[in-house]
């Protein structure tokens, strides 16, 4: 059509408009050649039906286990989900006050905690506000979604071999996709990250492209970093 019309008005036009119908040629050649380039579509095709089948697979009513479905299992990977932060917590021996202060500081709706138990299956706590039944109330209380899921137990032969486990990764899966739609955080024993095992599942996130704040007792954050031994 432009080319049409710098033919028939050649020597009536003005430089300008000269320039600008011939920008236009430029553009509508380009726009034809990109719709005909069957690689291209085939491409933008492929996109836009992996984006439908991971939001498929990441359709979950946030009961039982998201990696429950086989679907699911297929579909969904750690390193392909949404760019997500996760918020890193431990307890130490901080008060109950002063451990609900710190969640709230950074607005946590989501608890997921992550403490390594023993070869029963049993997580150990040296102080019952932190036992499992104890923060499963306490966030009953807060309106915190609270969720027990180790990684690290001693049957799964510790953290750095649980977590490369299909178990240990569709933990992972299910913390990005909480962390999608609220405040999240998985929870350590030692307040201090860089002691606790949690630095290893902070890792894992950072290396699939995720980003993981370290809340301090404070309630200050500090960006993860990675530590060359664990």
């Amino acid at each position: 059509i432009v080319e049409e019309a710098l033919q028939s008005q050649q020597g009536q036009l003005s430089d300008a408009d000269m320039a600008a119908l011939l920008a236009l040629q430029l553009e509508e050649a380009d726009a034809s050649s990109q719709v005909g380039d069957p690689a291209l579509l085939a491409a933008q095709f492929q996109e836009y039906e992996s984006t439908l089948t991971r939001d498929d697979a990441e359709r979950w009513n946030g009961h039982g286990d998201l990696m429950h479905s086989p679907f699911s299992r297929e579909h969904l990977t750690l390193e392909t989900m949404d760019q997500v932060t996760l918020y890193s917590v431990g307890h130490g021996d901080m008060l109950e006050k002063d451990f609900w202060e710190m969640l709230q500081c950074s607005s946590i709706r989501v608890l997921y905690d992550v403490r390594p138990t023993d070869y029963r299956g049993e997580l150990y706590s040296r102080h019952q506000r932190f036992s499992v039944a104890g923060l499963r109330a306490q966030c009953r209380t807060r309106g915190i979604f609270y969720k027990s899921m180790p990684i690290g137990r001693e049957s799964a032969y510790g953290t750095l071999r649980h977590i490369q486990t299909d178990e240990g990764r569709h933990t992972l899966i299910e913390l990005a996709w909480q962390a999608k739609r609220k405040r999240t955080a998985f929870l350590g024993r030692e307040c201090a990250w860089r002691d606790d095992a949690r630095q290893v599942i902070a890792e894992e996130l950072r290396k699939a492209g995720h980003l993981v704040e370290h809340v301090r007792s404070d309630g200050g954050t500090e960006c993860h970093e990675s530590v060359k031994e664990f």
